[in-house]
């Protein structure tokens, strides 16, 4: 999906964003507080997946989580061999 003039996640930022709610007719506000309320979801949902892939057989344990992007860079081989956690924000949203 494209938001603003780029396909790439992390060439897209707060103006790209304020451009797509402006575009949608949303207010900015709104889009930016769903958009961190799903990053800090995010986690938890991805390691819930690999849990349940884990356990029905769909991958192994050497298994690469989740391919987010079609390449690979040093920074997103660290990011799949960190272990998810809840941010100190979203354990306040939830609690």
């Amino acid at each position: 999906m494209k938001i603003g003039d780029h396909y790439d996640i992390p060439l897209i930022g707060f103006t790209e964003w304020q451009a797509l709610a402006s575009a949608c007719t949303v207010k900015p506000e709104m889009l930016m507080n769903r958009l961190r309320h799903l990053a800090d979801k995010l986690p938890e949902a991805i390691s819930a997946a690999r849990d349940e892939a884990l356990t029905d057989g769909s991958i192994t344990g050497s298994s690469r989580p989740l391919q987010l992007c079609s390449r690979s860079t040093p920074k997103i081989d660290a990011l799949h061999s960190m272990q998810p956690h809840r941010s100190a924000r979203s354990r306040k949203v939830t609690s």
